[in-house]
């Protein structure tokens, strides 16, 4: 059996939820967590930071590490653009969520001004700024799509990922990411070259980040090209595919 980690939100790692939650994963969650990890004949991880957590909480080494994918003839880049939107647009899609950094989304975006728009999966709040628009949850995946394509970039300062697989989206479809730098998502996005990281609840760098995104559409270009490329070399859903059946042919050649 293969057990595969996709959060580990035990410990240091695990900063948000309410007392009755983490009471919840420290006495119930955890234990059948180890119980599954400890039968497995084999344990992988979606990222290197999960395989470190995981190796840390539960004192299992020689983790594999293998990340997500993405369909890449599905989550493409569509029509070329050159040029962003008037006002710039980003987009969150996620849970709403603290984990996922959801209340620093108003703050940036009324720092942001009417020069720029938010599209995000939430719902519509009194206290959210004119330029955030809900479109509430998006279950259709050509819709979602859709969504990458016409953003001009993606914003999302969550504050734990076990991979990031939106962030991986966005760049399959053209999407520059400004995220948070950490937990898991300087592997999957390349700061400076597929979008930016910021240090994380940092709205100053979020804001400054957007604004210097918007602000040279040959940089903007460049990082669409470079987000596209990022996906395309190191994210395939055959290549993750490819590993799993390598790690399940070498976990049968050993029992023979």
């Amino acid at each position: 059996m293969v057990a595969t980690t996709h959060h580990c939100v035990h410990g240091e790692a695990a900063p948000i939820g309410s007392a009755v939650q983490r009471l919840y994963h420290r006495l119930w969650v955890k234990s059948l967590e180890k119980e599954v990890l400890c039968r497995a004949d084999r344990v992988t991880a979606v990222s290197h930071y999960t395989a470190r957590r995981t190796a840390a909480v539960f004192s299992i080494d020689d983790i594999a590490v293998i990340h997500n994918g993405v369909q890449l003839d599905v989550f493409t880049p569509g029509s070329p653009r050159y040029a962003p939107h008037t006002p710039f647009r980003l987009f969150y899609v996620g849970s709403w969520s603290r984990r996922k950094g959801v209340d620093l989304l108003a703050p940036i975006m009324s720092e942001l001004g009417e020069d720029f728009e938010l599209l995000h999966t939430g719902e519509a709040a009194s206290q959210h700024p004119p330029n955030m628009r809900a479109i509430g949850r998006v279950t259709d995946v050509t819709a979602l799509v859709d969504l990458y394509r016409g953003a001009d970039a993606l914003l999302f300062p969550t504050r734990l990922e076990g991979f990031g697989l939106v962030a991986l989206e966005a760049q399959a479809c053209g999407a520059p990411v400004v995220a948070t730098r950490g937990s898991s998502l300087p592997e999957v996005v390349e700061d400076g070259v597929s979008g930016f990281l910021c240090p994380q609840d940092d709205m100053s760098a979020f804001v400054g980040a957007v604004r210097t995104l918007a602000a040279d559409p040959g940089q903007w270009r460049q990082m669409r090209r470079a987000a596209r490329c990022r996906a395309e070399a190191l994210f395939g859903f055959d290549k993750m595919v490819e590993e799993y059946i390598n790690l399940y042919r070498d976990l049968l050649s050993a029992r023979h």
